[in-house]
């Protein structure tokens, strides 16, 4: 479970040359009590002034000669921020770290003192994001028009300074008319947790008047200018459907011839391919056989070599036989008797036989070339003729195509071009008429919404009698541990939008009570908050909630008992929820609650401890007037 809020642990004015002005606090209950005229007004208002208001505290003499206030934050989730802010008002210097740490820094960040929304970079917003109220709406007035919450919106429920916890007011409420929705739902966003940002706000009657006068000149001039386009094509625009209809059947017509005309050129070009295909092989095959030709011719001019010198040889055999005996012309071998004449006779008939035998062969291998040579020449002759044929045939074939593309194809693509043309063209017409009549329909549409009377939308109270019962009983338990005279039960007017205590309205009562039971409202509801787990600061600031009448009869019905008082101080000082609550009071709380709160008594006289929220001097003399 998130904690949300902050304390305050250390207000100060300072300025050059001047003693700090400062008050120390602490979780809980902080009292700071004494004498008028002793400066308590003043540390009330730079309260109010550190945490976000545009107005500084009210100058008065012993202020003088300081320039900056100073306040230094715990937040309850964890960390520190202390702000500088100067007396004449606008940003402040911002320091994660507490005042007496801080020795001429530069600051970690400048807040601005204006509330903007989505940026936490101001005082604000800060404050609103300790307080788990970052990013919040409140709805501001009737029509539902909302703003971002800033803290400001939250400080009156917060802090209460000694006139406005007398007025006869609400304390939800400023008083301030124009603020009374947006505070009004401020309120139920602290009892509810709800915020409005789901509102959506009711357009104002003559910003509504405006807005649909100037879409009507936008419309005229839209459906003046789609007339004119719709007019130029010249055509009738009730029959354009049927038209339209026409127009896709002759395109699906024509994508159909399209389509079998470019089947009958694929048939064509397949042709030709496989024409062309049996060309190469032919072509190829025509090319073996020329270079296999010219190997047989070769091989046959080598057999009839080898034959002519075999017969060549035998020849030379027999005229050598015929020589006569005797040396050789040559090597001058003489022949031997054994190489008798009949010996001469055999060895040349081998010769000869084995010559015979060669021509033989050769004749035979002469003859199988010949018939190979015959018929690769036949093959060849038939190869040219059919290459011739196949030319003619792809010649054939590509007259097909040429006229199927020329005749066919490019025609059926013409005349679907300008079909799909005539399509764009419908289309665009059709396109037109469609924008005329929607621009129609809304210029009729917003003409009657012109003239038509919004009833005005009635949002739901978020706060009412019915729902307030749990934070009624909060203040109820309050003023009974107060012992203050409650008759009866604490309930919730809707007309007042304030408490009715017993069977008497808050603001009804005197002075002294009306103070007692807006003390009770503010702390109730930070209790209440605090209970249910629902955003709060987790701060209460009240000045003079006990005694806001100083009258010379001690028993004016004005005046509220000691026994309230005492019993007021108890129960706040029992109280150990870790939230704060200062008061600031001018008489002293009974001295056996002292012990249990952080005390601060201003005594204004010099010689009697501390004189005031300011250090004294010798030579000012107090002339302030502010309390």
């Amino acid at each position: 479970m998130s904690v949300h809020g902050f304390i305050i642990a250390e207000i100060a004015a300072t300025g050059a040359g001047q003693a700090d002005a400062s008050l120390v606090f602490r979780p809980g209950l902080n009292v700071v009590a004494g004498a008028s005229n002793t400066g308590k007004t003043y540390a009330y208002q730079l309260i109010d002034f550190l945490l976000g208001a545009s107005r500084p505290p009210k100058r008065v003499p012993l202020a003088r000669g300081y320039s900056h206030g100073q306040i230094e934050m715990r937040v309850r989730a964890g960390g520190t921020l202390s702000l500088l802010r100067a007396l004449s008002g606008g940003a402040a210097a911002a320091y994660p770290v507490p005042l007496d740490d801080i020795h001429g820094d530069e600051p970690d960040v400048v807040l601005r003192g204006e509330h903007e929304r989505a940026n936490r970079d101001t005082i604000s917003g800060r404050l609103l994001e300790f307080s788990g109220l970052a990013g919040r709406e409140v709805r501001k007035n009737e029509r539902g028009e909302k703003r971002s919450l800033s803290f400001r919106d939250v400080a009156h429920l917060c802090l209460n300074d000694e006139k406005r916890i007398i007025t006869e007011l609400s304390p939800a409420l400023s008083g301030q008319y124009i603020e009374g929705t947006a505070e009004r739902s401020v309120f139920g966003l602290l009892l509810s947790g709800v915020d409005d940002a789901a509102i959506i706000p009711q357009e104002k009657p003559q910003q509504r008047k405006l807005r649909l006068q100037a879409e009507l000149d936008t419309l005229h001039r839209l459906l003046t200018e789609r007339e004119h386009r719709l007019g130029a094509f010249n055509m009738d625009m009730e029959d354009l459907p049927t038209q339209r209809a026409r127009l896709e059947s002759a395109i699906a017509r024509a994508l159909e011839l399209r389509a079998t005309r470019q089947a009958d050129l694929d048939q064509a070009a397949r042709r030709r391919d496989r024409i062309w295909a049996e060309i190469e092989r032919v072509r190829s095959r025509r090319l073996f056989v020329g270079e296999q030709l010219k190997r047989l011719r070769l091989l046959n001019e080598y057999y009839g070599s080898d034959a002519a010198r075999l017969e060549s040889a035998m020849e030379a055999g027999e005229m050598f036989e015929r020589l006569p005996s005797g040396q050789c012309p040559v090597c001058g071998h003489v022949p031997g008797q054994s190489e008798t004449a009949g010996e001469a006779d055999r060895q040349l008939q081998e010769f000869r036989e084995a010559c015979s035998a060669e021509l033989a062969k050769i004749e035979a291998l002469t003859r199988d070339l010949a018939r190979s040579v015959t018929s690769l020449e036949e093959e060849d002759s038939s190869l040219s003729s059919a290459v011739a044929t196949l030319g003619q045939e792809l010649r054939e074939a590509n007259r097909v195509m040429n006229a199927l593309l020329e005749e066919g194809v490019s025609t059926a693509d013409a005349e679907l071009e300008t079909l799909l043309a005539t399509r764009t063209h419908l289309s665009e017409a059709a396109f037109v008429a469609a924008e005329v009549l929607d621009l129609r329909t809304m210029y009729s549409g917003t003409e009657q919404a012109l003239k038509a009377r919004i009833p005005r939308v009635k949002f739901s109270k978020k706060v009412e009698s019915s729902g307030t019962a749990p934070f009624c009983q909060f203040v109820a338990d309050l003023l009974r541990a107060w012992q203050f005279p409650l008759e009866g039960n604490v309930s919730w007017s809707d007309d007042r939008f304030d408490l009715v205590i017993g069977n008497e309205n808050r603001g009804d009562l005197g002075k002294g009570f009306r103070a007692v039971t807006h003390a009770a409202f503010t702390i109730g509801l930070m209790r209440y908050c605090r209970a249910l787990s629902l955003p709060h600061p987790g701060i209460v600031v009240l000045d003079t909630p006990l005694n806001p009448f100083k009258g010379p009869d001690q028993d004016s019905p004005e005046r509220v008992n000691q026994d309230v008082q005492e019993a007021f101080y108890a129960d706040l000082a029992a109280d150990t929820s870790g939230d704060q609550v200062i008061i600031l009071e001018n008489t002293e709380p009974p001295r056996a609650v002292r012990d249990s709160m952080q005390y601060v008594h201003f005594s204004g006289n010099p010689a009697a401890g501390r004189v005031g929220f300011f250090p004294y001097r010798l030579d000012e003399q107090a002339t302030d007037s502010e309390e």
